[in-house]
């Protein structure tokens, strides 16, 4: 059994020595895991993007579900110091963006190569707006590489509707909402609502 301490120490090793690649122009041979943290109060799901090859070719992959106040690490073999990351709250209210745009399938989980180039013309792909992030940036001394989707830092896409239970029992809540007069109504759910809670 390998001693926590080593690990630590092993892990801290591995990302001054990706990031100390990154700075010199190399190609780093090996992946890089960054730990994506949600301090948010619902789920979110991450998107991630990266070069694939040199010469420009962008994969994005999704996606991750992050628990509130819980962090997953996900590995990457980047070819250069950025990745890019999208996320979106379960709610659909919240969004975490950026300026690049990359194709991600909207309903279920993809890996696509040139994301950045492809068509994304399919009923369930759409282009996303990533954000670029540097791993130098967000890579502390001593551990694995950090990324926080803070609610600060979100996009507010659409109205939120607060729904409350003022009842003894637990309530499973379903809703539809309607885009537009020409568009078919969307219904989500259920979900769990304690009593005295919203």
């Amino acid at each position: 059994m390998i001693p926590d301490h080593f690990k630590l120490w092993t892990s801290a090793l591995t990302v001054l020595w990706a990031t100390q690649s990154f700075a010199s122009g190399t190609v780093a041979p090996s992946d890089v895991t960054v730990k994506l943290c949600n301090k948010n109060d619902q789920r979110i799901f991450v998107a991630l993007g990266y070069e694939s090859q040199e010469g420009g070719s962008i994969e994005s992959h999704g996606w991750w579900a992050v628990d509130p106040d819980a962090c997953r690490d996900v590995t990457m073999p980047l070819m250069s110091d950025r990745f890019y990351l999208y996320a979106n709250s379960a709610s659909q209210v919240l969004e975490w963006t950026g300026a690049d745009r990359l194709c991600v399938e909207t309903k279920d989980v993809f890996d696509y190569t040139g994301a950045n180039t492809m068509a994304c013309d399919s009923g369930r792909q759409e282009y996303r707006p990533f954000k670029s992030v540097s791993v130098a940036e967000i890579t502390p001394a001593d551990q694995v590489p950090v990324y926080n989707f803070l609610p600060t830092e979100a996009v507010k896409t659409k109205d939120l509707a607060k729904f409350c239970n003022d009842s003894t029992e637990k309530i499973y809540l379903a809703f539809g909402q309607q885009q537009s007069a020409e568009t078919k109504i969307n219904i989500d759910g259920w979900y769990p609502v304690a009593p005295g809670q919203c």
